[in-house]
């Protein structure tokens, strides 16, 4: 028989299959492509404090994502550099969750929770991207699981808990804002509400924890609004927090049916096949399942439904939504399924104990096809369909070459924001800027475009008419049906 460190490190190494190849492919836009401009344009200017965006301040998400990647950046180059950071959260999460599910339910348990977690579609997408989810995901679940911890112990175990839970909050908010402490604010509510056992064991850390939650969140916040007091309020505190959740952020704004019908298809799509036994595993009071389970395991697995249900609907109620913002709750729902499929045909009272290869079968076939679906999705059809890999080639010889970029007319031309729907829209690529690692112009007419003194300008195929291009000067370096290159004589 295999020992617990054995079993530990075959679900680790199986756990990071899916995000191998993430080097394969250039930063998707528009948000992978955003964040690596700013951080290559950080990196430029040695800024650590105030986000750039092709020259000027971007409050669009605050540090955190920046201050992770930019040292890989500088290390690794740029196709290794701004997901690793993330893939490396992406293992921590796994390895918090194999921990927690080892401590309170077993080995077994703890293989199938981190392989159901690594093989889920919307997390294997997502950790392979340079995006701000992994990293929040992991500093929230951080933060509710060792809060949990907290309540069933005293003392200075207690308070070292409750400071490690103050601490992961307070590096959420950094990561996507103020919306991580309200999920631990309604949580812990809801659950002094509903565990009357867990009510005592509130009492004591509370000081330490909220110093430690302050501290980590004014080491950005402070000085990024001592720096850019008015824009720091406006455009990040009041547009990119209150209003995306009021609705008023148009380009992430989704109409019905679909925005009744999105979180439940992510749900049955993003953590396909998992999905089809939740209904099953769901630990409640009056589920059979639940009700022969030992009484701390019952109170965790309820404290981890509470944590799907409470982030499920805030998102469910909010105006703006896009897929990714619910993976906050791919951990517990990992966990809810995976201790029911480890102890399905078994006595729940006791641990599993013939953990073999044969057991784990399907999240072991599940994390390989994930492996595989993501790289053949994403380097080899995607990347190349989409046109970005040519857009990134064009603007390294454009780098090459010297002498200035113009981009010219990369959005969409029609008036439409193309919301409310499942098509992709063009986009301004902003990734560009970071395979350009510069600031380039973006003339929007011919008669900005004649104006700017840029000697090469980049552009969709088409965008220009032969007379266009003849009577602008302009002489085909490269290209394809997607993009192309050109110089002006």
């Amino acid at each position: 028989m295999r020992s617990a460190k054995h079993w530990a490190g075959f679900t680790m190494l199986l756990a990071a299959f899916p995000l191998l190849g993430f080097w394969l492919t250039g930063l998707f836009d528009l948000d992978e492509g955003f964040y690596g401009a700013v951080v290559a344009e950080m990196n430029r200017r040695g800024e650590w404090i105030t986000p750039y965006y092709n020259g000027a301040p971007w409050f669009e998400k605050p540090i955190l994502l920046y201050w992770l990647a930019k040292p890989f950046v500088m290390l690794f180059g740029p196709w290794w550099g701004p997901r690793m950071p993330i893939v490396l959260c992406a293992l921590l999460l796994y390895l918090l969750i194999f921990r927690t599910a080892k401590a309170r339910f077993g080995l077994g348990e703890a293989v199938w929770s981190t392989l159901i977690l690594s093989s889920s579609l919307l997390m294997v997408a997502l950790g392979r991207m340079m995006m701000t989810d992994v990293p929040l995901v992991l500093a929230l679940s951080a933060c509710f699981l060792w809060f949990f911890e907290s309540l069933e112990t005293s003392g200075r175990d207690r308070v070292k808990w409750r400071t490690l839970a103050g601490v992961a909050l307070g590096i959420s908010v950094l990561a996507k804002g103020p919306v991580g402490g309200i999920f631990f604010i309604l949580l812990a509510l809801w659950t002094y509400r509903a565990e009357a056992e867990l009510r005592p064991r509130y009492a004591g850390g509370w000081p330490w924890a909220i110093a430690g939650f302050v501290g980590i969140v004014a080491a950005w916040y402070l000085p990024a609004y001592l720096a850019n007091p008015q824009m720091f309020v406006q455009k990040f505190l009041i547009e990119q927090n209150v209003g995306r959740f009021a609705g008023g952020d148009l380009a992430h704004h989704v109409s019905f049916p679909l925005n009744v019908l999105m979180y439940p298809a992510v749900i049955l799509v993003g953590f396909a096949p998992w999905c089809w036994w939740l209904k099953k595993a769901w630990p409640s009071r009056f589920s059979s399942w639940t009700q022969s389970l030992p009484p701390a395991e019952a109170i965790f697995l309820r404290f981890c439904a509470r944590w799907v249900v409470l982030i499920f609907a805030f998102f469910f109620i909010s105006g703006s939504k896009l897929p990714h913002y619910v993976l906050p709750i791919w951990p517990p729902l990992a966990i809810i399924v995976g201790i029911y499929l480890a102890r399905a045909g078994r006595s729940v009272q006791g641990v599993v104990t013939d953990l073999n290869f044969a057991h784990l079968r399907l999240p072991i076939a599940m994390n390989v096809g994930a492996a595989i679906l993501a790289n053949v999705g994403f380097a080899f059809w995607y990347y190349g369909s989409s046109g970005q890999a040519t857009a990134h080639r064009l603007v390294q010889v454009a780098k090459a070459r010297g002498g200035g970029l113009a981009v010219f007319q990369l959005s969409r031309q029609n008036k439409d924001l193309g919301t409310g729907g499942v098509k992709i829209m063009e986009t301004s690529l902003p990734s560009l800027a970071f395979y350009l690692d510069g600031v380039y112009t973006t003339p929007n007419t011919l008669d900005e475009l004649q104006r700017d003194q840029s000697s090469l300008v980049f552009t969709r195929t088409g965008r220009l008419t032969p007379a266009e291009i003849a009577n602008n000067g302009l002489e085909r370096i490269d290209g394809d049906e997607k993009f192309v290159l050109f110089r002006k004589n």
